[in-house]
C-alpha cells in the first residue's frame, strides 16, 4: 500500500523515468533473413497456364523455424515459398507439405479467426515501410478460406484489426504431398514509399492437425507472433512504383422493410443509395470517402450480461472507419480513449444518419504518419446535427519508438456547442521487444472554463521468456470531458438525486506472469502462474476500489486449456447503486469485501464437438454470486458450425436488495456454401435486457470486394415473447476500378 501510494503522487513523472531507464536497456533483435526480389515485368494472371513455367525459374524459400509449442530447430513441415512481382500484383506461391489427405478446418467463413488460426493455415506478413510498427496480414487455410487484417503494435502488444477488408486474391489447391496456394496482392490495397527497397516480411505456417506453429525468420515462443519487430527482409531490385489505378468506387444499393410494433406504426420501406471511394495520393497516402454510408450489413455486436457499474466496450466493425484505424483509434489506454469512432453515427445503440465523411491516412515519408476524419451527420428527432473531424500524427524515433498526438472536435449547430481533446503520446519500445515505456497527456475543452480537464498516464511493461509485466499509472481529472471518447469510469449515477456525477481517479495497475515451458512438450506446452493487482484512488488519495487476482494457467498439447485462481474486490461505494434493478432497494454506500473463486476449462477446438466452461463462485457485495458461462459447438467440417452458450448468472443479496437470476442464450449457426458464400443466424435471448434477438445475415461475394447481402432481423420481448421489431435489408455493393 505504501508503494501504491507513493507511485499514485508521482504518476507524472513515472513515465518519463521509465523511458530514461529503456533508453539504456534495449538490445539487439535476432536474426534477419532476407530475400531478394529481382525485376521482373511479365503480367500474368495467377490462372494463366504458363505460370508454371516461370514459377520452375524462381528458387524456393525454406528454411522455417520452430515457434510453437517450441522456439528452436528447424520444423518438421519445411514449406517452399516462391515469390515474383508483376507491375501490379506481389505473387507468392507457397508449397505446404501435410501429414495426411485429412485438414483441420475450423471454419470455411471469410475472416473467421479460428478459421486461420485454429485450422490448418498459412499467413503472411507484410510491412511495406519497414519501420516495424504497422503492416498488413494475409491469411488462408486448407479450404481456401480468406482472412486479411491490420497490424499496428501498441505498446509492447500487437494490435491485430481483422475488420479491415480490401481486395486481393488466393488460389488453393491438393497435392500428393499436402496444399498449395497462390496468393496475388495488388500494390494498391498496401500502402508503401515508392523508393522503399527494403520491406519487412515474414511467413506462418500454422499445422492445426500437429498443433505446431512454425515461423520464416524467428520469433521467440514468448512473443506474439504478429510481432513486427521480427520480420525478415525483403529486398527490392527495383520497388514498386505508383499504381496506375489511383481511384476505386464502391457504389451500394440498398432497400428494405422494417416495423417497430411498439409505437404501432406500420411497416415502413426504405431504399438507399450511396458510395465509398478509395483515392491514392501516393503510394502511401489514402483518401477514403463516404456519401450517405449504409452500415446494414455489419455483423451484430454479441450481448454480454453486466453486472459492472459501468458501460461496456465493444470495438468498431464499420468498414469506412477501419483503413489506418489505429492513427484514429488507439490512443489513450483501455477504459479512457479520446476518440471512439462508434460515437460516430450511433446514439445509444440506435443508428444516426451519416450524410458524408472524409479520411486521409497515410505516410507522409518513412517515418511519418497523418490522420484526418471529418464525418457530417444528420439531425434526428431531437438530436442536432453534428460535425465530427480529427487530426491525428505519428513521428517515428530510434529505432520502434514514436512521438503521437490527436485532436478531436464535437462542433453542434450552435457555436458555443462543442467539445475539443488534444494530446499528446510518447512510447517507447526497444528493439527486441522486451521493454516498453509511454507517456500520455490529454486535456478537454468546453465552452465553460473548467479546471481540472486532464488525463495522463504513464507505464512501464516488460516481455522475457521467463516473465512478463509491468507497471500502470493513470490519472483522469473530475471535468475531462471526451464527447467522442470512451470514458465510463467517470460516470457515477447517484440515485437520490437521478445524476450523473463526474469523478476523477487514479488508477494503478501492477501484474507479472511467469511463463514456464516444459521441456517435455507431450502433456503441456505452458504453464504458470500469474499475479495482477489494480488500485482505483480518488482524487483526494482514499481508496474507492481494489481487485488483486492470482490465477494459474495450463495449456495441454492437445490443445485444451484450464485456468484457476482466485480474487479479492474491496470496494468503497460512493453512491446508492440499484444493482439489480430499479424494483429493489438500492445497495448502500458504504465499504464492501468480497472474494471469488473461478475455474476455466476449453476443450481441444480440433475435434468435431467443443465445449467449455468458467464457473465462478464467492461473495458479492453483500450477498454472494454464481456465475455459470459455457458453451458447446459442433463443426460438420467444413462446412458448418453450430454453437450453443449459455450465461447464468444467479446473484442473491440480503433484503431489501434483492436476488436475481440472469440468463442469456445465444446460439450461432455458421455455414458456408463455399469460401465466397456464408450464411450466419445469431439468437440471442437476455432477460437482463428483456430481449430476444434474430439477426440472420446472408453473404455471398460474387467478385473481390463485391457482395451481395441479406440481413434479417426480429426483437421479442423475454416474458411473454411479443414481437417488438423487425426488419430485413437486401444491400447490393460493387467495387469498380477507373
Amino acid at each position: 500500500m505504501i508503494l501504491i501510494f507513493i507511485l499514485s503522487k508521482s504518476a507524472k513523472n513515472l513515465a518519463f523515468i521509465g523511458i530514461l531507464f529503456l533508453f539504456f536497456t534495449s538490445s539487439l533483435r535476432g536474426q534477419n533473413k532476407r530475400i531478394f526480389l529481382p525485376e521482373q515485368s511479365t503480367e500474368l494472371e495467377i490462372s494463366d497456364t504458363d505460370l508454371e513455367k516461370e514459377w520452375n525459374k524462381i528458387s524456393p524459400i525454406s528454411g522455417f523455424i520452430n515457434h510453437f509449442p517450441v522456439d528452436s530447430g528447424l520444423a518438421i513441415r519445411q514449406v517452399a515459398v516462391k515469390i515474383r512481382h508483376e507491375p501490379q500484383t506481389l505473387v507468392i506461391r507457397v508449397d505446404i507439405p501435410h501429414p495426411s489427405s485429412e485438414f483441420v478446418i475450423q471454419s470455411m467463413k471469410r475472416d473467421n479467426t479460428q478459421g486461420i488460426w485454429g485450422s490448418d493455415a498459412f499467413a503472411v506478413i507484410l510491412d511495406p515501410m519497414n519501420k516495424k510498427t504497422n503492416g498488413f496480414f494475409f491469411g488462408v487455410n486448407a479450404r481456401g478460406a480468406q482472412m486479411e487484417g491490420l497490424i499496428s503494435m501498441q505498446g509492447n502488444g500487437v494490435d491485430f484489426d481483422t475488420n479491415w477488408d480490401n481486395r486481393w486474391s488466393s488460389e488453393v489447391k491438393s497435392t500428393s504431398e499436402g496444399w498449395s496456394l497462390t496468393l496475388g496482392i495488388p500494390f494498391k490495397t498496401l500502402r508503401f514509399q515508392v523508393h522503399q527497397k527494403i520491406w519487412g516480411i515474414n511467413f506462418i505456417h500454422i499445422n492445426a492437425s500437429e498443433n505446431i506453429r512454425s515461423v520464416w525468420n524467428p520469433v521467440p515462443v514468448n512473443i506474439n507472433v504478429l510481432d513486427l519487430g521480427f520480420t525478415g527482409s525483403l529486398v527490392w531490385e527495383k520497388p514498386p512504383g505508383i499504381n496506375n489505378q489511383k481511384l476505386s468506387v464502391i457504389p451500394y444499393l440498398a432497400s428494405g422493410v422494417n416495423q417497430n410494433y411498439l409505437s404501432e406504426g406500420k411497416p415502413q420501406g426504405d431504399f438507399a443509395v450511396g458510395t465509398d471511394a478509395k483515392i491514392g495520393i501516393s503510394s502511401s497516402l489514402n483518401l477514403d470517402l463516404t456519401l450517405n454510408p449504409d452500415f446494414s450489413q455489419v455483423d451484430v455486436d454479441r450481448q454480454v450480461t453486466n453486472l459492472t457499474r459501468f458501460n461496456l466496450f465493444f470495438p468498431e466493425r464499420r468498414n469506412f472507419f477501419l483503413e489506418n484505424s489505429d492513427l484514429f483509434s488507439q490512443f489513450g489506454r483501455f477504459d479512457v480513449r479520446p476518440f471512439f469512432s462508434r460515437r460516430i453515427g450511433l446514439n445509444e445503440g440506435v443508428p444516426i444518419p451519416i450524410l458524408f465523411g472524409a479520411r486521409l491516412s497515410g505516410n507522409l515519408s518513412a517515418g511519418s504518419r497523418i490522420g484526418l476524419m471529418n464525418v457530417q451527420t444528420k439531425a434526428m428527432d431531437e438530436l442536432t446535427a453534428q460535425n465530427y473531424a480529427v487530426l491525428s500524427f505519428q513521428q517515428r524515433f530510434f529505432s520502434r519508438s514514436s512521438l503521437k498526438g490527436i485532436f478531436v472536435n464535437r462542433q453542434g449547430e450552435e457555436n458555443s456547442d462543442f467539445n475539443r481533446v488534444a494530446g499528446l503520446e510518447v512510447n517507447y519500445l526497444s528493439k527486441n521487444g522486451k521493454w516498453n515505456s509511454e507517456a500520455q497527456y490529454y486535456r478537454s475543452f468546453q465552452p465553460a472554463t473548467l479546471s481540472n480537464q486532464s488525463y495522463f498516464a504513464g507505464t512501464f511493461q516488460f516481455n522475457t521468456r521467463a516473465l512478463n509485466g509491468g507497471i500502470i499509472v493513470k490519472r483522469l481529472e473530475d471535468n475531462f470531458q471526451a464527447d467522442v471518447g470512451f470514458t465510463p469510469r467517470l460516470f457515477n449515477y447517484d440515485p437520490l438525486r437521478d445524476a450523473i456525477i463526474r469523478h476523477g481517479y487514479t488508477e494503478i495497475y501492477g501484474g507479472i506472469e511467469w511463463a514456464l515451458y516444459p521441456d517435455n512438450k507431450q502433456t503441456l506446452t505452458f504453464h504458470g502462474p500469474e499475479l495482477e493487482n489494480v488500485h482505483y484512488l480518488n482524487n483526494d488519495g482514499s481508496l474507492n476500489e481494489r481487485n488483486t487476482a492470482f490465477s494459474y494457467e495450463f495449456d495441454f498439447a492437445n490443445q485444451s486449456q484450464f485456468d484457476l485462481g482466485i480474487s479479492q474486490f474491496e470496494l468503497n461505494l460512493r453512491y446508492p447503486l440499484a444493482l439489480l434493478g430499479d424494483e429493489f432497494e438500492p445497495l448502500p454506500a458504504q465499504r464492501y469485501l468480497y472474494n471469488s473463486f473461478f475455474l476455466d476449462y476449453d476443450s481441444d477446438p480440433r475435434k468435431s464437438w467443443a465445449y467449455g466452461a468458467v464457473i465462478d463462485y464467492g461473495t458479492f457485495y453483500n450477498g454472494k454470486r454464481l456465475s455459470m458461462n459455457s458453451y458447446i459447438n459442433y463443426r460438420d467440417q467444413p462446412w458448418g458450425n453450430f454453437g450453443f452458450r449459455i450465461n447464468y448468472n444467479r446473484v442473491i443479496l440480503p433484503s431489501p436488495y434483492g436476488k436475481a437470476n440472469l440468463l442469456l442464450v445465444g446460439t450461432q449457426v455458421e455455414i458456408a456454401f463455399s469460401n465466397r458464400m456464408f450464411w450466419t443466424t445469431f439468437l440471442q435471448y437476455n432477460t437482463q435486457s428483456e430481449n430476444f434477438n434474430i439477426n440472420s445475415r446472408f453473404q455471398w461475394r460474387f467478385k473481390p470486394m463485391s457482395d451481395l447481402f441479406i440481413v434479417y432481423s426480429d426483437n421479442y420481448t423475454t416474458d411473454d415473447l411479443s414481437v417488438t421489431q423487425r426488419g430485413i435489408v437486401l444491400k447490393l455493393t460493387y467495387w469498380i476500378n477507373i
